[in-house]
């Protein structure tokens, strides 16, 4: 089968669950061509064994084995057969793993198809859940987390469920972290699940187990059709996600591309139990880089962090998006009214916040007629420094950097291009101060009805809008105003309205026409404008016969020339996931937008050798 293509059909059946022994496993060293990560330090290679009628036990006993070989690393290969393996729930929670004393790479070969068994996931059942959380105990070696030192590598591989066939709950995941640490998943498109492509949650009651992930790394993913959320962030301290994308979740909500939103605390427990104070989720040390949110009912990136209000201020929000590209979102039967493609719903509670910030950088919010622009929700502001201007580190800020939000084309609905709000978001309770936002060199482009911001006040709660400060642009022919509630406090952001950008003629170049596979690429977008004072977006199609989050790393499809600055360069990789040696070539073309006009040369193409 064909590295690029693969065969999506569900293959035979199968019959009831099957537990084969380690003999039905082959080890042996086979090789592995070069790709994404290599064996974990060593160790031996356990060969899946397919059997038609029982795909399952192939899969489970290559895992079982490599489990029990008694070294501290080992290799499962999943090989490409021809035909897909299809298979019943299968689970990575072995003792030596959740001791730390074993690290596991499972590698799927390019052309792999994993697919769910229809009627083989009642409930909560995920296609591939690594988890430790009910039965493991801290240790030295595994740092108190539930099951540590997992890869799963897939270049041209795909793990897929039955979407069509879930039509209630949400919990049915392609793959599922819970406590997990030093978890590196590469190269898989994850699709069709009845809940999420990727689910990242704590243990439910095992106090002795972090209540969170920890060192997680989700690198060249693509999470396609998920029922739920592309990928549900619940809990995780450190996490690093790149070059990958997550698109057209839609069937429950949220229906996001990414949703950051923690559960409730496990609560504290009486004496003698050590554990006499809630145990929170977290949401700290996680970025994301070189993403797409893209085709998604509700927003292409979702923060709902009420849930955190009273956790502790050593533990903050830490989240930062950068050189992101969000949207165009699409539209759902029944939608109603147009959903903000990037909203942020922050804790809420003065004096209970955590602090800490969600920073969204050199990024692309694009809209549609269905989904607006942004809303802040539920943040409690932090309150107002008698000394002027300064928010104190008690409360959670929003951070708009050399970011660009392009609002055009909607009707009028719920949400202006940037709303704010103090009531109770998703049921929390409305906060008497809210706001919390930091611009710098943000760039606001919109066609609607003026104003393009507004505040929400929550009459109850006699709420305010405070804490709003930087610099942004708005461009907007009709002019620019805004509505910012009853009485504002501490608003000392600077708007300069512009009723269009400068004109600007943008180019593309590469720093190399050929690349040998591992080598990185670069491409410099220039613009050419007597005026560079604001950041300007441009947009891209990727082509060509190498392929995407394949051969080379995945792209956004947009970059943001920061303002004041007449171009900026993009880095990505490249690889050979296959045995192959014929050439591949990746090119990038800037596409039309009513933001600049397309200059020369307007593509660049490069050979992979």
């Amino acid at each position: 089968m064909s590295a690029h293509s693969q065969d999506h059909s569900l293959g035979p059946k199968r019959r009831s669950f099957l537990q084969l022994s380690a003999a039905a496993v082959v080890a042996a060293g086979l090789p592995i061509a070069a790709g994404g990560r290599a064996h974990a330090d060593g160790g031996p290679t356990f060969t899946a064994v397919f059997t038609p009628s029982d795909p399952t036990s192939g899969i489970q006993a290559a895992l079982d084995a490599a489990a029990a070989s008694g070294g501290t690393a080992a290799t499962v290969v999943i090989p490409d057969v021809g035909q897909n393996w299809v298979t019943d729930p299968l689970l990575i929670d072995h003792t030596p793993i959740s001791n730390g004393a074993l690290k596991l790479t499972v590698l799927f070969q390019p052309g792999v198809t994993v697919q769910a068994r229809p009627g083989a996931y009642p409930d909560a059942q995920c296609l591939l859940t690594i988890d430790g959380g009910n039965a493991a105990r801290s240790t030295t070696a595994n740092r108190g987390f539930g099951i540590v030192g997992v890869t799963l590598s897939g270049y041209g591989a795909t793990l897929a469920m039955n979407k069509s066939e879930y039509t209630t709950g949400e919990q049915r995941h392609v793959i599922k972290l819970v406590s997990a640490g030093d978890i590196w998943i590469e190269g898989l498109t994850l699709r069709d699940s009845g809940g999420d492509g990727i689910a990242v949650t704590a243990t439910k009651g095992n106090y002795a187990v972090n209540g969170y992930c920890g060192n997680v790394t989700v690198v060249n993913v693509h999470c396609d059709n998920n029922r739920r959320n592309g990928m549900s962030v619940n809990s995780c301290d450190g996490m690093t996600v790149s070059g990958s994308a997550f698109t057209n979740s839609n069937g429950t909500g949220p229906s996001a591309g990414i949703d950051f939103e923690p559960d409730q605390p496990l609560p504290a427990l009486k004496p003698p139990s050590p554990y006499t104070q809630p145990v929170y989720n977290r949401l700290a040390n996680i970025t994301v880089t070189d993403c797409f949110m893209g085709g998604n009912v509700n927003s292409g990136v979702l923060v709902q962090s009420a849930w955190l209000t009273g956790a502790p201020t050593t533990s903050p929000i830490g989240i930062t998006l950068d050189r992101i590209l969000i949207g165009p979102q699409q539209a759902a039967a029944g939608q109603d009214a147009p959903e903000p493609s990037f909203m942020y719903a922050g804790p809420g509670d003065q004096g209970k916040d955590p602090g800490g910030a969600v920073t969204l950088s050199n990024s692309l919010i694009r809209t549609s007629p269905n989904s607006g622009s942004i809303l802040v929700a539920h943040s409690w502001s932090g309150g107002v420094d008698p000394n002027g201007g300064v928010q104190p580190p008690t409360g959670t800020k929003l951070k708009l950097t050399n970011t660009a939000s392009l609002d055009l084309g909607n009707a009028a609905g719920t949400y202006k291009p940037f709303t704010l709000q103090a009531d109770g978001f998703s049921g929390a309770a409305p906060v008497s101060e809210y706001g919390g936002v930091v611009f710098s060199n943000f760039l606001m482009v919109t066609d609607q009805a003026p104003p393009f911001m507004q505040a929400i006040d929550d009459t109850t709660a006699h709420s305010t809008l405070a804490n709003l400060s930087g610099t942004l642009t708005v461009v907007d022919p009709s002019g620019v105003s805004t509505s910012l509630g009853s009485s504002p406090r501490n608003i000392t952001f600077a708007i300069t309205h512009m009723p269009a950008l400068p004109a600007a003629t943008v180019s593309v170049a590469a720093s190399a026409a050929t690349v040998a596979a591992g080598a990185p690429i670069q491409l410099t977008f220039t613009r050419a404008s007597a005026d560079v004072s604001a950041p300007l977006p441009v947009s891209y199609a990727v082509g060509g016969t190498a392929g995407q989050r394949y051969d080379f790393d995945g792209l956004p499809g947009a970059a943001v020339i920061p303002a004041g600055q007449s171009s900026v360069t993009v880095s990505f990789g490249t690889r050979r996931p296959d045995t192959g040696t014929d050439t591949r070539t990746v090119s990038v073309t800037i596409q039309p937008d009513s933001s600049y006009t397309v200059g020369s040369p307007a593509a660049a193409t490069i050979s992979i050798t």
